[in-house]
Parts: structure tokens; C-alpha cells; sequence
């Protein structure tokens, strides 16, 4: 009895607490190599409905501790109860992948499939389970395995071959191979026990050891020649230099007009302090101008003060209204103003956050938009587009990202895709000031870069501001050891690249990796329900 409930349920709570530790704000980077190693032996040595039951619980623990930034929204308008409610349902569904994946480890180890198979397979479930969460009803593709090991630049470049997803595989594999050594070691006494004579050669039951530790020293070595390939191509590009304001602004449910006063000035005058550094152009983040462009006289009047206090391009997140059919439409967008303060180019965000920017359905019944906590229920951008800065030598092209959009490769992807050879970040993370969401949320963008082979540079409000370089390496403003939580301005020198750093993930997106990780997983689910009971 202990060893069919507890022993599982405890493995399982393990790895919740271990998986979390390789996560900010604890970030234990060795952990990553032995995090997974509990969920899997849980689906080693329990069956498959145990090991789901375990697994979910395990998973539904760790992401109800992960997600306690999440009641900081409690101070920012939203009641305690609901916000409390939510991340404990949103905690719930996350935990169904551990448990899925617990689920079809056990399945595959009690086949007769051959060790070294199942060890090389288990990865690609991982990989599979994290896919679907990063898409199923919208998404939520927030600390995935493979973000866990940006410390271990070699493999944060297999992001170039397979986007985080490979990463991702790398990190499972690492921990299947060591809870493979740690099985083989428990197995003799567990066949003892049992009266069962061992008769597979040792040597072949090493194997599921050392060819994952083979494959990534293999990785290993791959990542290092691109990080040095990319230095020395570094060394020969033009070089632009970026200034970003970061003003610290409240929320809505915090400011007032005396605030917004003085944000506002604080916008200018840092601008005209960074301007002393003759930046190529300035960029303000997610909608830092407290009304709504082009209706508002005060916006317009901002964005001439920001543009003539920069003496430069001005690019700026702003909400956006249009008119169709006499209604209007508000976005949430990003936009660049040229040296004469005439509106250059415009996006609008493709990826709007439900229950954040819109309430689901609110279009159809506009009472809802009333209960948006952002103030405005917004429509969606529908296309991938650049924004193009005017610069003296031509115009050059930038992919931008708003808010969570930097948490979704395909956005990133699409907009390289569309030209742009420097992807911009705006974000405004003060709805969760004093957590650690800002810097998960900054750690979830530097595998952006990697996988489209461009620079990155956020631009917060409130959060990380700075600058991720095409093979993973950061930069960052801070503040007495403070990366976020503060008011002030970040200049930057970033490459001005003609075409991107090479990347196969840039030319085939996930092909190379998620579906034959969702076939495996099909399969482990067609032996877990169709095998003779």
C-alpha cells in the first residue's frame, strides 16, 4: 500500500518543488539536470493511472507556486477571491501535462520496448506536452524546460535548430539519462526481490546512458562553434545605438492625474538626457502616453515634445482607434514617428492576453467589455508586419512584439520572416510590480532571439529593459542589483544586421521537432488504451 500511493504521491511533490527550483527567482542552474529525474522514475516504477493521478498532482502543486505572482492582480483591482480562483484552476489544468507525461513514460516502460528506446523517447513527450500547452485555448507558453537553461549558452543555441522546443529535449534527455543510470542501479535488487533473473547484458543497458550523454556533448560542441562563429561576424557589422525610457508608470487602478503629469514629463526629460548619447532612435514601451492615439490633443502633443527631446526616429507603444462602419475599434499597438513627428509605421498586436486586454465573447455581448481590466476591450492585429524607422541610411525594419507576444515563437518568427532584422519587446509588466513575473517574464524573450537569429531589445515600463544578441547573451538596465521595479533610461548598441544570423529553425518553424514528438506521443497513447487490460 505505501509503496503504490505515498511513494508516488511523494516523488511527484519532489519533483514540484525541484522543477521549481531551477526557475527565478531561486534559479538553481545545476538543478536542471536533475529536476525531471523524480517524474520520471515515477513513471518508471508506478503504472500508468498512478503515475497520471501522481504526476497531476505534482504538476498542479508546482505551477500553483509558480503562478503566486498572480495575486498581485488582487492589488491592482481584481478581487481577491476571483484572482485566487484563477490561478488555482489555471495551476489545476497545467498540472493535466505532468500528469500526461507521467502517464505516458509508464506506458512505454511497460512494454517491451527496448530501454534505450523509451529513454530516447521520453524527451520528445516532454517536447509534445509542452506544444500543446503553448497553444491549446490560446496558450500558455511560460517556463518551458529549455528556458531553465539559459546559463548553459552551448545549448541555448539548439534553439537555432528546433526553437525552444530543443532546448527543451536537451533537458529531458540529460535528466533520462541519469534517471536511466539510477534504474539500472535499483533494478538488480528490484528483480531479487521479485525472484526474477537478470539476463540483459549490462553493456546494451548502458547504452540508454551514454548515448544521450554523447548526443549532448555533441550539442554542446554544435553551440560553441555558433557562439564563436558569431562573434567573429559580430565584429564586422554596422552598429546601431538604441536609447529606451522605462518610467516606472503605475497601473491604471493606481495613477491619477497629477501621476500621469509627471510620467509624462519623466518621459521627456529622460529622453532628452538619452538624446546626449545621439541615438539612431528612441523607444518608449507598451503604452506609456495615458490616452488614445489620434484622439486624444495631449498624445499628439507628447509625442511631438518625446520625438523633438530625442532628436530622433520615436518608436512607442500607444493604444490605437480606428472607425469601421462608425464603431470604433481600439488596439493595442506600437508605432514610429519620424524626426517631423508624422506617423511612419504601425502594428497592432496580433496576440491580445484573455480576461487582460478582452473578455472571451465580449464583441458579441459589449456589456462585458466594462469588466476588461485594462480599461479598454481591444481588437486583435490580424497580420505579421515590420515597422520601419527612417533612418539616414534607408529604412530599416523592426519586428515588434507587445507584451506577451515575446512568449510565442511563431510571432517572433513571422515578423523575421517579414523583413525585420531586430525584434523590439514593448511591455508593461507594472500590473505585477514586486514579483517575479518580470524577470520569468524577461527569461521567457532571450529564446526569441536565438531562434530568428536577430537582436532583441526590450523596452518595459515596469520590468527587464535591455538587449538580447542573436546567440543568447543579455545586457540588461539595472538598479542596485534591481532588474526591475525602477525608473530610468537604457542606451544600448546593437548590430544592424542585412540579413539574420543563420538559423534552420527561421526556415522550418517547428517541423523538424513537434510532430514526430506528437506522433511519439500518439502512439504512447494508442498503447496506453488499446493494450489488454
Amino acid at each position: 500500500m505505501i509503496r503504490r500511493f505515498v511513494l508516488p504521491i511523494a516523488a511527484a511533490l519532489f519533483a514540484a518543488v525541484a522543477v521549481l527550483s531551477v526557475f527565478a527567482p531561486y534559479l538553481q542552474k545545476d538543478g536542471i539536470w536533475f529536476a525531471w529525474v523524480p517524474l520520471l522514475l515515477l513513471g518508471y516504477f508506478a503504472k500508468p493511472k498512478t503515475a497520471f493521478w501522481a504526476g497531476w498532482l505534482g504538476g498542479a502543486v508546482h505551477w500553483i507556486i509558480s503562478l503566486v505572482w498572480m495575486v498581485k492582480l488582487s492589488e491592482n483591482g481584481g478581487p481577491f477571491a476571483l484572482v485566487v480562483l484563477g490561478q488555482g484552476a489555471l495551476g489545476i489544468y497545467m498540472g493535466v501535462y505532468w500528469g500526461v507525461f507521467t502517464w505516458s513514460v509508464s506506458v512505454l516502460r511497460q512494454t517491451r520496448l527496448p530501454s534505450l528506446l523509451c529513454t530516447l523517447t521520453e524527451p520528445f513527450l516532454w517536447v509534445a506536452c509542452e506544444w500543446i500547452r503553448g497553444y491549446l485555448m490560446g496558450g500558455f507558453p511560460w517556463n518551458f524546460a529549455g528556458v531553465a537553461a539559459l546559463d548553459y549558452l552551448p545549448f541555448v543555441q539548439s534553439a537555432a535548430i528546433g526553437g525552444v522546443y530543443a532546448v527543451s529535449f536537451l533537458v529531458l534527455l540529460a535528466n533520462s539519462a541519469v534517471a536511466a543510470l539510477l534504474r539500472r542501479i535499483a533494478e538488480p535488487f528490484i528483480l531479487r526481490t521479485s525472484g526474477v533473473v537478470q539476463r540483459s547484458p549490462r553493456i546494451l543497458k548502458s547504452l540508454e546512458t551514454f548515448i544521450p550523454l554523447a548526443m549532448l556533448l555533441c550539442a554542446w560542441a554544435w553551440g560553441q562553434n555558433r557562439i564563436s562563429t558569431w562573434y567573429a561576424t559580430e565584429r564586422k557589422l554596422p552598429i546601431l545605438t538604441v536609447a529606451s525610457v522605462q518610467p516606472a508608470s503605475p497601473c491604471r487602478f493606481s495613477i491619477s492625474d497629477s501621476a500621469v503629469a509627471e510620467k509624462r514629463a519623466f518621459l521627456t526629460d529622460q529622453t532628452e538626457t538619452a538624446a546626449l548619447t545621439i541615438p539612431d532612435f528612441v523607444i518608449w514601451p507598451e503604452t506609456p502616453l495615458f490616452g488614445v492615439f489620434p484622439l486624444d490633443s495631449e498624445v499628439h502633443q507628447l509625442v511631438r515634445q518625446g520625438v523633438r527631446a530625442g532628436r530622433a526616429p520615436l518608436l512607442t507603444g500607444l493604444l490605437y482607434c480606428e472607425f469601421q462602419n462608425r464603431k470604433p475599434r481600439i488596439y493595442n499597438s506600437a508605432a514610429v514617428f519620424s524626426t517631423n513627428c508624422v506617423m511612419w509605421s504601425l502594428y497592432h498586436k496580433r496576440h491580445l492576453v484573455p480576461f487582460g486586454e478582452y473578455i472571451p465573447f465580449d464583441k458579441m455581448f459589449p456589456f462585458l467589455q466594462q469588466f476588461v481590466p485594462a480599461g479598454q476591450s481591444c481588437y486583435p492585429g490580424t497580420t505579421a508586419k515590420t515597422l520601419s524607422i527612417p533612418l539616414p541610411a534607408g529604412p530599416f525594419e523592426v519586428g515588434p512584439l507587445i507584451c506577451y507576444e515575446d512568449t510565442q515563437s511563431y510571432l517572433a518568427r513571422d515578423s523575421v520572416r517579414a523583413g525585420a532584422r531586430l525584434l523590439v519587446n514593448l511591455t508593461n509588466d507594472s500590473w505585477f510590480d514586486g514579483s517575479v513575473e518580470p524577470v520569468q517574464h524577461f527569461h521567457q524573450s532571450v529564446l526569441r532571439a536565438v531562434e530568428t537569429g536577430v537582436p532583441l531589445i526590450r523596452a518595459a515600463n515596469a520590468g527587464v529593459t535591455g538587449c538580447v544578441s542573436p546567440i543568447g547573451t543579455t545586457t540588461v538596465l539595472s538598479s542596485d542589483g534591481k532588474l526591475d521595479g525602477f525608473s530610468g533610461f537604457w542606451v544600448g548598441r546593437v548590430p544592424k544586421m542585412d540579413v539574420p544570423f543563420p538559423t534552420i529553425y527561421l526556415s522550418v518553424g517547428n517541423l523538424l521537432l513537434i510532430p514526430p514528438a506528437l506522433l511519439l506521443l500518439g502512439v504512447a497513447a494508442a498503447i496506453g488504451f488499446l493494450r489488454p487490460r
